[in-house]
């Protein structure tokens, strides 16, 4: 037997990162230890006695069944069966099987190394997460195991510190009741982001990639599923991987009856034929059933079309598919209305006989690039309309490294730091459970309202409202019918039960008759960000550890009742005033006048039995001054008062926060040459609400020609900070030289209205992709004169006729909200390239999610092309490319509405199917309205 010391040591021997290669890291990440040192987690967690007696139960890392005590060995039957209806039932009670969680990739990759960057430790980073992945009701969670870290070049497994922490994991996540699918084998490298293998090396992270087998046969190019030496590597792994005995539970993994099933690897390469695939599987297969392993095998589906007939025919279980209907790696937030995109999950074969006797299971799926909330539970709509059982979002991310979002750039789903879509989340579970399978509930917007749960695009609110539960990921105006019957709250912002300020999730759970606990998060603000590029010292995210007046009309407790904290350190207690208390993070019992409830004490369990009274997990605050988060607006009218609207975030509360500005009754103003001859009028800003403050500059002050310079002033204890740029000086101090400020033009009604700035927008339109082709280039030239810029778009389009260039402007064009009806033309500055032009379609996509749209013609010459809006008709809404490449491309609404200008969100440029030559090349240089 080898103890916790040995396979550590044993890690730096097996290929899995060389000590030379951890030298060269650790230099390299020293200049940002000290940035990101206060990422280390505020954590109490209460230990749980199984965990204590899981810990003095080791096994050695050969993983044999004859090192198994018997009582691991004989199980009586499998936790879960495939029913010849596809169904996956539980053995005990054949039950239909509903689980919904995430996935979670600590042990292994950058996320394994990214703790060691911030000098965190694997562990306890494991315990705060599982914790939430509890609070937030999940019950599921997979994973693609990194085989290329935990095996070496023959297949064999070897125990190191990745294996022994995902032992670690599997023991916490069995503590809280979650269940488990384990995807054995990556057969890829396991260095993204600091290093891909397949794309440019740099040298500084070569001694990233492991030395396991897939280092040698990885599946590009079919070396891992259609060699002799993968596929001996891969039976010896997966013989080895499911016989490995849990170091912290004494049982092996085929044994272990919270892991539910396997998936045999994740995303397979397959380029040869069906009859090779199939043997390929087959093999896989039979070298897991030879060690008596008897759960259901699963193999994906959702790639590889040409070789479907081998899934449907291999000795499996079931498929595996996944979701991302928003794209991936867009680069930056993506924004509108994606409910269009969601609303139906389709499978091809889904008709096929053998197909419908086999289980189904999402083994990922996410949102990506989309920092909005409501998309969620309708997903999990879809997924249950499609017969699926096991549904798993990639990825969830660490509390400790969520703050900068460097693990998957494209994801970004942390409780702490991204609160709503963590309630979102949670709702979403309660959907996994509720909705029935193969339920249909129309198309959007029908499908927005399904069984007891709402979606709102336009309030980004997710919301389940039942007799015992209310859910909610933003403030919401509804309420239970039966507030006396409420069992559980969770929710971000107000409800009429709950009225909050702060910017965290809350947690509200009856524990009897007049008793509750409330479980407050700290607030969280996004800074930046999320989906650009990500940096080890860049946050993303802001965590502010405020406290708020609570204000609580639950019948159960009325308005008189008592609290007091009951997390370790938590010492705040008294009375509430009126069903008002003010509270900073953390855990509380609630008390009605009159019961007694000393008897919850903190190590007391409640619920389903997995979590404590005084558990409590939460990032530290995020030091350092306010952030001021503001965006200007390019141009507004002059016959309204023009209000600017700013987040403040930080410690506290401002002495004083003031708008300092200028107008000009012709032209933009500019700061003067010499910054002391500043004279700019001020008006004091108001908090209205959280973090948001507010003024407005008086519609007698603006001149249509004319433009407002300003900035935002915030004083707090006799100190000043100018923003934009947060300098410690107020404009007109004579050492103020900073150049930056907002500027805002003033316009006439009927001035045109810009939608496309070349410069301005160049990193945010969107070259959507063919949807089986390559994506549309998209390239920064000269445009028709002097000084003019333009986006050049070339494309392939042989086979395939669908391209778009795609931009949200909902947001530049809000100051003109009131203009928008003056306009009867939309007009685009553009012209085609190359012998071939053609003709193209222009399109607005609305807040419903629909598009309105007209053909124009392409010459060989810049010319302005004008479309009068009269002529845009309701088209089908094409689906930004989704993930895997077997969903619908457009949307197309049941429901026929007239073009409403008011409404628009977006613009495209689209072949929409009226493009005919192969190749497509035009630029483009403005496009506005008039």
């Amino acid at each position: 037997m080898k103890n916790r010391t040995a396979y550590r040591e044993q890690n730096m021997t097996t290929g899995t990162v060389s000590l030379c290669s951890l030298l060269i890291l650790a230099a390299f990440f020293c200049l940002y230890t000290p940035a990101i040192a206060s990422m280390q987690a505020q954590t109490e967690l209460v230990s749980m006695e199984k965990g204590t007696e899981y810990q003095n139960n080791r096994f050695s890392n050969e993983g044999s069944p004859e090192q198994q005590p018997a009582a691991a060995r004989n199980f009586t039957e499998i936790p879960v069966y495939v029913d010849e209806n596809g169904i996956m039932r539980w053995s005990a009670t054949d039950e239909e099987v509903a689980l919904f969680g995430v996935n979670y990739s600590i042990p292994f990759a950058h996320g394994y190394r990214a703790v060691n960057y911030i000098g965190a430790d694997h562990e306890t980073v494991i315990d705060q997460d599982v914790y939430h992945f509890a609070r937030m009701g999940l019950d599921a969670y997979r994973i693609h195991v990194w085989d290329i870290e935990i095996s070496n070049r023959e297949g064999n497994l070897v125990y190191n510190d990745h294996l022994r922490l995902l032992d670690y994991l599997i023991m916490r996540l069995k503590e809280r009741g979650i269940k488990i699918v384990l995807s054995q084998m990556r057969n890829s490298d396991n260095a993204y982001p600091e290093y891909y293998e397949y794309q440019n090396p740099d040298p500084l992270f070569e001694d990233v990639q492991a030395f396991g087998f897939s280092r040698y046969t990885p599946k590009n190019g079919g070396l891992a599923h259609h060699t002799p030496e993968g596929i001996a590597a891969q039976e010896r792994y997966v013989r080895g991987f499911v016989n490995h005995v849990n170091e912290y539970t004494g049982i092996s993994y085929k044994d272990d009856p919270d892991i539910i099933a396997f998936e045999i690897n994740n995303e397979p390469h397959h380029n040869n034929s069906v009859e090779d695939v199939r043997s390929y599987i087959n093999r896989m297969v039979s070298a897991m059933r030879e060690t008596g392993m008897e759960k259901p095998i699963f193999y994906n589906m959702s790639h590889n079309f040409s070789v479907t007939e081998a899934f449907l025919t291999a000795d499996i279980q079931g498929g595996t598919f996944q979701w991302y209907p928003t794209g991936l790696n867009a680069g930056f937030t993506q924004k509108g209305n994606f409910l269009p995109n969601v609303d139906r999950y389709t499978v091809p074969f889904a008709d096929d006989p053998r197909f419908q006797q086999m289980g189904k299971l999402i083994y990922e799926f996410s949102p990506a690039d989309v920092a909005d909330n409501y998309l969620y539970p309708a997903m999990v709509r879809s997924f249950r309309g499609a017969g699926f059982q096991f549904i798993t979002q990639f990825s969830y991310d660490a509390m400790a490294l969520a703050g900068i979002n460097s693990e998957y750039k494209t994801h970004h789903l942390n409780l702490a730091h991204t609160p709503s879509k963590g309630i979102s989340f949670k709702i979403a579970g309660e959907a996994a459970r509720k909705v029935p399978l193969g339920a249909d509930y129309g198309t959007y917007p029908e499908s927005t309202r399904f069984e007891d749960f709402r979606l709102s695009y336009e309030e980004n609110l997710a919301e389940i409202v039942t007799d015992e539960l209310f859910f909610y990921s933003n403030t919401t105006e509804s309420s239970p019918a039966h507030p006396e019957r409420l069992q559980e709250i969770a929710g971000v912002g107000s409800s009429p039960l709950v009225e909050y300020e702060g910017a965290g999730a809350y947690f509200l759970d009856r524990l009897e008759e007049g008793v509750w606990r409330l479980e407050v998060m700290p607030d969280a603000v996004m800074i930046r960000d999320p989906f650009d590029d990500p940096h080890i010292d860049k946050r993303v995210t802001r965590i502010i550890w405020n406290q708020w007046p609570i204000n609580l009309s639950l019948p159960d407790l009325g308005p008189g009742f008592s609290y007091r904290g009951v997390n370790r350190g938590n010492r705040r207690s008294g009375v509430s005033d009126g069903g008002s208390i003010t509270v900073s993070p953390g855990a509380y019992i609630l008390t009605r006048n009159g019961v007694v409830s000393n008897e919850w004490a903190a190590d007391r369990s409640y619920g389903d039995g997995t979590k404590r009274i005084g558990e409590f997990v939460a990032p530290p605050p995020t030091e350092g001054s306010p952030e001021v988060l503001h965006t200007a607006m390019s141009e507004t009218g002059a016959e309204s008062p023009f209000r600017i609207r700013a987040e403040i975030a930080g410690s506290g509360t401002p002495d004083r926060v003031e708008l300092w500005y200028r107008t000009s009754d012709l032209g933009q103003p500019v700061p003067p040459e010499t910054m002391r001859a500043y004279n700019l009028d001020r008006i004091e800003m108001e908090r209205t609400e959280g973090y948001t403050w507010e003024a407005e500059i008086p519609a007698d002050e603006l001149s249509a020609g004319g433009g407002i310079l300003y900035y935002i002033v915030v004083s707090d204890g006799g100190e000043y900070q100018t923003y934009p740029g947060g300098f410690d000086r107020r404009p007109g101090d004579w050492n103020f030289y900073h150049r930056e400020s907002w500027q805002t033009r003033i316009v006439e009604e009927d001035a045109p209205l810009q939608l496309l700035n070349v410069e301005r927008d160049f990193t945010t339109v969107l070259p959507l992709r063919t949807s089986f082709g390559s994506a549309g280039r998209k390239r920064l030239v000269s445009g028709s004169d002097i000084g003019n810029r333009a986006i050049r778009v070339d494309a392939d389009l042989s086979g395939n006729n669908l391209l778009f260039l795609r931009e949200y402007i909902a947001e530049q064009i809000d100051g003109r909200g009131d203009h928008l009806e003056n306009f009867s033309h939309v007009v685009i500055r553009a012209r085609g390239l190359g012998v071939s032009t053609g003709t193209l379609q222009f399109g607005f996509l609305t807040r419903d999610g629909y598009t309105y749209a007209a053909p124009f013609e392409l010459s060989g010459e810049w010319r302005d092309i004008r479309i009068p809006l009269s002529s845009l008709e309701q088209a089908g809404t094409a689906l930004r490319l989704t993930y895997p490449r077997m969903m619908e491309e457009y949307y197309m609404p049941e429901e026929r509405l007239p073009f409403d200008i008011s409404g628009i969100e977006s613009w495209e440029i689209s072949t929409a199917g009226l493009f005919e030559p192969d190749r497509l090349s035009y630029e483009v240089e403005n496009i506005w309205l008039e």
